[in-house]
């Protein structure tokens, strides 16, 4: 079922979910760097981790969808680019919730996301109501399962990291990214 948000509607669920997101990511003892561009989108540090994340927002086109992601190795040369994509392609096929792919910008890299559509609920007139929203993504972005989306995310990253290093020679150095 497709939910009908208005713009007020949908601003109004994006940002308590970024209020969930930043009590929840706090909690867990995350920094949140700042709102990073004009959707909104979060980047926040994750110190036990030396990590930085950003939280993306479809505020114009699904406000109901969140991509939580971060950019973790670089890539050199077209040799290392196939590689990554199989990779990519090998632990998106094993992993949980999770996505890997490369980047084509001036300088590509790997990411990796979890891509989540949240609960919302409904008034009587059939449009979405923030208030009622509000337990159900508390619940959707509990401190349990902030903590399993971050552990989905490291145990694809270090997997990718893993089957990069048997297909590299063994004196090239990995290019974790921050």
């Amino acid at each position: 079922m497709s939910v009908n948000f208005t713009e007020q509607t949908a601003s109004t669920y994006i940002n308590t979910i970024r209020e969930i997101l930043l009590e929840g990511l706090q909690a867990l003892g995350c920094s949140i760097t700042h709102a990073c561009d004009v959707d909104g989108d979060l980047l926040f540090w994750d110190e036990r981790e030396d990590r930085h994340y950003i939280v993306q927002f479809d505020e114009d086109k699904d406000p109901q969808f969140v991509r939580l992601s971060f950019w973790f190795w670089s890539i050199d040369d077209a040799v290392e680019r196939e590689q990554a994509v199989r990779c990519c392609e090998a632990v998106t096929g094993v992993g949980k919730m999770v996505k890997l792919y490369v980047l084509p910008h001036e300088k590509e890299k790997v990411c990796i996301s979890i891509e989540l559509l949240l609960p919302v609920a409904l008034d009587e007139t059939g449009l979405p109501d923030s208030s009622a929203s509000r337990p159900l993504l508390q619940t959707s972005l509990s401190r349990g399962l902030l903590i399993r989306y971050l552990n989905q995310l490291r145990t694809a990253a270090n997997e990718f990291s893993r089957r990069m290093r048997e297909l590299r020679p063994a004196s090239s150095q990995p290019r974790w990214l921050n």
